[in-house]
């Protein structure tokens, strides 16, 4: 018998999209749970509904009908309030084009996310200091995206969702197979 908690709970999630009268199915009962301290990986053909799942779980999207459990709570009965909370402590989630700001170097980039949050800005600089050099990540703090590699992008975007990360948590990646190992 496994002892763990379950962190998510994935139920019948159904996600239906309609354009001129024509519903399309995106999600069509998907049902699966994450335990604490348990990887998934969701795979699939192009077109096959795995970004829709993702932006479900994120609550970027609405499903259809279905639900999204994090730790037995049900995430679309969540208010604005818990909705933030939700998804700036909770869930890390690393968009397919990295979705750094452009006019902001990457220390920056990795700091709005807790500034947002509300948290301070010196625990927030030593939280960043501290995963700069565990990930050696160090001199791409003082560059904007442009001056970036294509490798650098990433390693940098993964550091904001690590930044917030506490007891229980849940990362969220698309497109992981662009990503440098270490996620």
């Amino acid at each position: 018998m496994n002892c763990k908690e379950k962190l998510l709970e994935v139920r019948d999630i159904h996600k239906v999209y309609t354009k001129e009268g024509v519903p399309t199915k995106a999600l069509n009962g998907i049902t699966f749970d994450v335990l604490d301290g348990e990887f998934l990986g969701i795979m699939g053909a192009s077109g096959s509904g795995k970004t829709t799942l993702l932006n479900c779980i994120a609550t970027v999207i609405k499903p259809t009908s279905g639900q999204v459990l994090l730790s037995g709570a049900n995430v679309s009965s969540f208010d604005s309030e818990k909705l933030a909370e939700y998804r700036g402590n909770k869930i890390g989630y690393l968009f397919q084009d990295f979705a750094l700001l452009d006019n902001l170097t990457g220390r920056e980039n990795i700091l709005l996310p807790l500034s947002i949050h509300n948290v301070d800005i010196s625990a927030a600089e030593k939280k960043l200091n501290d995963i700069a050099g565990l990930f050696g990540i160090t001199d791409v703090l003082s560059k904007f995206p442009a001056q970036m590699s294509g490798g650098q992008k990433p390693q940098t975007m993964r550091r904001p969702a690590r930044a917030n990360t506490g007891v229980r948590w849940l990362s969220l990646v698309k497109n992981s197979a662009s990503l440098p190992p270490a996620v």
